[in-house]
């Protein structure tokens, strides 16, 4: 999926809802307001062995915008090279979490990733809600180049952050 722009949210695919896998798949050079390939509200998301490569943005998450998703699963992904002019360059995670924690697991590479705001590569900004907060987990993961007005690599307004 490549060259395509979107004016609102979601470059390539906005969706809310439900459980969405994205797998070996390549998303390039697209761009949105809100998630430059991908937004998704209030969904399961499960994305493996897939490249994000220069998505960009005129708002967050150069290449992911998560708005309180169910859950998240990214695995052996590469995101180079995306742009956002707030934050997260790369990922950007937002949600309220209600009883029970549920994590955001990311295991992937992080490579040349801008953002103008927070977050070269992620940002996170969760809230809480019966007591629990979301966590993110970072496994096996490399950041490399990466560049924010704070938190190269990643910053957090919220939540716990596990590496």
């Amino acid at each position: 999926m490549a060259d395509i722009a979107a004016d609102g949210d979601g470059g390539v695919l906005q969706m809310g809802r439900g459980h969405r896998t994205i797998e070996s798949s390549s998303i390039h050079d697209n761009g949105g307001h809100n998630g430059g390939a991908i937004f998704a509200g209030h969904a399961m998301v499960k994305i493996t062995d897939t490249k994000f490569t220069a998505n960009g943005t005129s708002g967050s998450g150069g290449a992911l915008f998560l708005s309180f998703p169910a859950g998240v699963a990214i695995s052996g992904s590469e995101f180079t090279g995306n742009s956002s002019t707030a934050s997260g360059g790369a990922v950007y995670f937002e949600g309220q979490s209600g009883p029970g924690t549920t994590a955001f697991t990311v295991s992937a590479t992080f490579a040349d990733n801008v953002a103008l705001g927070l977050g070269g590569a992620i940002y996170v900004r969760t809230t809480r809600a019966g007591g629990t907060e979301r966590r993110l987990e970072l496994t096996k993961s490399t950041f490399t180049g990466n560049d924010g007005s704070q938190g190269g690599a990643l910053a957090v307004a919220d939540g716990d952050v596990l590496i």
